[in-house]
C-alpha cells in the first residue's frame, strides 16, 4: 500500500502527496489506488483494511475523487443489484416454508386437541 497507510504520519504524507500530485496527471493516484483494489479483489484475495484507511485519507484531502475511484471498485453495479434480488428472493422462499411448518404444525395441534376432546366424552 502506500506509505500513508501509517496514521501516526499522515501529517507528513499527505503534504507530500500534495506536492507530488502538483507534477502529475490529477488521475494518477487514483489508478495507482485502483490498481491496489484490484489486485486484491481475487476471489481468494482479502483487501487488507490499510488500503481502505488509504482511500479514506486520500478521499477526505481531495486527492482522489469517489467518483474516479468507484470505477475501480468490485462489485460492479449490476451485480449488486442481481444479487439484491436473489437474496430476496431466498428470504422470501425461507418465509413461505417457516409459514408453511407453522401452520402445518397448528392444524395438527388443532386435530391433537379434537382427538383429546372426543376421547374425554
Amino acid at each position: 500500500a502506500l506509505p500513508i497507510c501509517r496514521p501516526d504520519q499522515d501529517d507528513f504524507f499527505v503534504p507530500l502527496l500534495e506536492s507530488y500530485m502538483s507534477m502529475c496527471e490529477p488521475q494518477t493516484l487514483c489508478h495507482i489506488l485502483g490498481f491496489k483494489f484490484k489486485f486484491y479483489q481475487d476471489p481468494s484475495g482479502d483487501t487488507p483494511s490499510s488500503l481502505y484507511r488509504v482511500a479514506a485519507v486520500l478521499l477526505q484531502h481531495h486527492l482522489v475523487d469517489l467518483d474516479d475511484l468507484y470505477a475501480h471498485l468490485l462489485p460492479v453495479d449490476n451485480t449488486i443489484i442481481e444479487e439484491h434480488r436473489r437474496e430476496i428472493m431466498e428470504a422470501k422462499q425461507i418465509v413461505r416454508k417457516l409459514t408453511l411448518v407453522i401452520l402445518s404444525s397448528e392444524k395438527s395441534d388443532e386435530k391433537e386437541k379434537d382427538k383429546e376432546k372426543e376421547e374425554d366424552r
